[in-house]
């Protein structure tokens, strides 16, 4: 989608990669991406309202494919995404100074941020670990102070994440 693509393509040159082509299916986009004689095939998934649903490598028999490549390509494909669905003019002060902290705790961790949604007196904001996709409510009040965490689709259903990122803000 074209809305993704500014995004994609900066970050990618601040790496010294590049878009070589993009492929356009029903709901998935293609990318091939080249850097230092090595290529990665990246796809990401989305539904009719033009949410992503899923990023992934492209699995390919080439003697060129590079694994540190391929892991570096999905995380910028992963920020790219996200500071795109996540940036907001109208965006509250309270909202931006915690979002502002949770990228920052989560820079050097496997742990990146798919997509945010507000919803009444919550944000709900679905993370990738390692492929592993989890869903969290952050809760708060009218006086814009946290008053709870809680994992979507029941207690456990982020395999732990909820408490990994509950010890990162306790740092």
């Amino acid at each position: 989608m074209i809305k993704y693509l500014r995004n994609i393509i900066k970050l990618l040159l601040e790496k010294n990669l590049k878009v070589e082509s993009i492929t356009h299916t029903q709901y998935c986009e293609d990318y091939l991406v080249t850097g230092k004689n090595n290529h990665v095939n990246i796809q990401y998934w989305y539904n009719a309202k033009g949410s992503v649903s899923k990023i992934a490598i492209k699995p390919v028999n080439r003697a060129d494919i590079n694994p540190d490549l391929n892991e570096e390509v999905l995380k910028l494909f992963n920020l790219a995404i996200s500071e795109d669905t996540l940036s907001s003019d109208n965006e509250d002060e309270f909202f931006a100074k915690f979002k502002s902290q949770l990228s920052s705790k989560l820079e050097n961790s496997n742990i990146s941020i798919v997509s945010i949604r507000a919803l009444p007196y919550c944000y709900r904001i679905e993370f990738d670990e390692e492929g592993d996709k989890s869903q969290i409510n952050f809760f708060y009040n009218n006086k814009q102070q946290w008053t709870k965490v809680q994992e979507v689709g029941g207690n456990g259903s982020s395999k732990g994440l909820k408490e990994r990122l509950e010890a990162l803000f306790k740092k």
